[in-house]
């Protein structure tokens, strides 16, 4: 609506080669799916490194925050075998706190980040992680 302020349509000019402009046409249309990679490899431990580097996530607690705000959540509930969340879905959130537990024990594996406040769960990164941020 006006009132909100924001604007109610838009419009996207994909520009792209000719070999993949059915591609391209397929998803607009819905006609293809496309999935997150995020849980691929070491993918996850390695994006939570740039936040934890930046001083934007700073527990574990804040990357399950970080992850929910992310496509892959968004894939994950709606195609959760996709990601190997298998039998009760409702476990979603136990799901993504075990990917998180295991991103950041990798950090804490490689030096990249240090408990601060054992107590309070916190990390902050070491010189290491700032280089792999880069």
């Amino acid at each position: 609506s006006e009132e909100s302020g924001f604007d109610t349509s838009g419009t996207a000019v994909i520009m792209t080669d000719s070999h993949s402009k059915t591609r391209f046409e397929n998803l607009s249309l819905g006609l293809k799916v496309v999935e997150s990679h995020l849980l691929d490899g070491n993918r996850l431990s390695e994006e939570l490194n740039n936040e934890i580097s930046q001083g934007v996530v700073t527990c574990v607690e804040e990357a399950v925050d970080w992850v929910k705000s992310s496509f892959l959540f968004r894939r994950i509930n709606s195609h959760p075998l996709y990601y190997g969340l298998s039998g009760n879905w409702s476990n979603v959130d136990t799901f993504v706190l075990d990917k998180c537990n295991e991103a950041v024990e990798k950090l804490f594996s490689m030096r990249a980040i240090l408990e601060n406040n054992v107590k309070d769960e916190m990390f902050t990164p070491t010189a290491a992680s700032h280089i792999m941020s880069r």
